[in-house]
């Protein structure tokens, strides 16, 4: 598949194949450094600084043609690049029958399969074994999730003079303190559907003003009718503006509205669980005591009808109590 890739390149009149060769591996890392065609140029010069700028425009849009044109084979490089990660050798060893590998794994502890399991994980998505190393990595991520957030806001971070985008993804990192990967998950995940929903009603991936925080409070209020996910929200909101730098004046996490909002709501929510537990609750304690009542009856009916009719008159009772039951006889 490769050396497939780098012939289209060669049959584009593309010249200088070898050289991108020896600085690439695979033609699948040539298109992760390469994003526009500015950037192509760019490398065409890296690759031949010797060559005159029309030959650089020139590589560079050919580049740009090849990868645009053959976008399916680049993603069917890179599932194999990450199969071919993902695999472990085995070596062989002697034969085992499936009788033995049952009586192995039955005679594992649980707990020892599940962190077994897990470490397997980790050193599979992340190259290590260690909590620790886990740990970081998954903070980067999702805190990379968050930084893109506040770029796409356009909050006061993206305003800090920095020499590189990489230097601004570094201070955005350290900006969300020693919070947790999972904290920051969680973070990432409720902001995600509140930016969905600005998308969709305000038109904007940000709230601009107190009332966008206020609608969507009103929302989450008809739809999920949960008093978690209002708080999700404020806690999500607050480390998004923290971490971008907006001042607590401008913060709307702090807003005297939104926070009574917030309040008002999750208050109205939990007044309405309040509200629906008790009337059930009614309900099921009104349905036992006539439960209670309708079998007392039935026990006083039965002894009557023996003490009258004798011992057939356990026949009769049972009639009257499966009449009663299908409908027959109402009480």
């Amino acid at each position: 598949m490769e050396d497939r890739l780098w012939g289209l390149l060669e049959e584009k009149g593309c010249s200088a194949v070898g050289l991108l060769r020896m600085h690439f591996q695979t033609p699948w890392h040539l298109a992760c450094a390469v994003d526009s065609v500015e950037d192509a140029v760019r490398l065409a010069e890296q690759i031949t600084p010797g060559s005159i700028p029309s030959d650089h425009k020139r590589l560079g849009s050919q580049i740009w043609e090849w990868m645009t044109a053959h976008t399916g084979l680049f993603k069917r490089v890179q599932s194999r690049l990450t199969a071919k990660a993902t695999r472990i050798e085995a070596t062989p060893g002697s034969s085992v029958s499936p009788c033995d590998i049952f009586d192995q794994c039955v005679s594992n502890s649980l707990d020892l399969c599940k962190q077994t399991s897990r470490a397997h994980a980790r050193w599979i998505s992340n190259g290590a074994g260690t909590p620790a190393d886990a740990e970081k990595s998954s903070k980067k991520f999702w805190g990379t999730v968050l930084v893109q957030i506040m770029v796409e806001a356009k909050l006061p971070i993206v305003d800090i003079p920095v020499e590189n985008e990489e230097q601004r993804v570094s201070y955005a990192l350290r900006a969300l303190g020693a919070r947790r990967s999972k904290t920051l998950r969680n973070r990432a995940r409720t902001w995600r559907k509140a930016r969905d929903w600005m998308l969709s009603v305000k038109g904007y991936p940000f709230p601009k003003s107190p009332s966008d925080v206020v609608d969507y409070l009103i929302f989450l209020e008809q739809e999920v009718g949960t008093k978690s996910c209002i708080s999700e929200l404020m806690s999500a909101l607050s480390v998004i503006e923290d971490a971008g730098q907006v001042p607590l004046t401008n913060q709307l996490c702090k807003n005297r509205l939104v926070v009574a909002a917030s309040k008002s709501t999750g208050a109205e929510v939990q007044d309405v669980i309040g509200w629906a537990l008790d009337l059930i609750c009614g309900k099921a304690w009104d349905s036992l005591i006539a439960l209670i009542w309708f079998s007392s009856l039935l026990k006083i009916l039965k002894r009557s009808l023996v003490k009258v009719f004798g011992d057939p008159g356990l026949m009769v009772s049972y009639w009257v109590m499966s009449a009663i039951f299908s409908g027959q006889v109402t009480v």
